[in-house]
């Protein structure tokens, strides 16, 4: 359970954050805990691939172009087939691939496996203001704290 108040009595036609916001954890550190990531990374790609605008030729310019390197259309099929194991995308190449495509679905899978939450441009702004309203809170719980102690009263020479 994530801590957070449940609303059993909410209408069902308006969306709930618990249910939009899933807070990650990350895979365990066990045999086997990240096996088949490869394949889910593949269908990732594949994905993308095809929600894409450009056709993969494009998207292959446009990595060639970003690392000086000649990458194929025949590469980036190599990296979705589920049949070419050994082709791996290296982490590089899938940098150019995700500012190519400017899919950071890519980027935020990968994130919410290690256990991390991916925020783009302006969605980091919103991320920072709540992290300086939980600091205001925290600070305002001092205050409170230090006013209830017994106040130390400073003369300065008056009587």
């Amino acid at each position: 359970m994530s801590g957070r108040k449940s609303y059993r009595n909410r209408d069902e036609r308006q969306m709930s954050f618990d249910d939009y916001f899933v807070v990650p954890t990350p895979a365990e550190v066990r045999p086997g805990s990240i096996a088949g990531f490869d394949c889910e990374l593949r269908q990732a790609l594949s994905r993308s691939l095809k929600s894409q605008s450009l056709s993969r030729y494009e998207v292959a310019a446009k990595m060639s172009e970003m690392l000086g390197d000649d990458i194929s259309k025949n590469m980036l099929d190599a990296y979705t087939a589920e049949s070419r194991e050994t082709h791996q995308i290296s982490v590089v190449r899938l940098v150019a691939m995700i500012l190519a495509t400017k899919d950071y679905d890519l980027l935020a899978m990968i994130a919410e496996k290690v256990g991390c939450r991916l925020l783009v441009g302006e969605e980091a702004i919103g991320a920072e203001i709540g992290f300086i309203d939980q600091e205001i809170e925290e600070l305002r719980a001092r205050r409170a704290q230090l006013k209830k102690m017994s106040p130390v009263s400073i003369n300065r020479g008056r009587t």
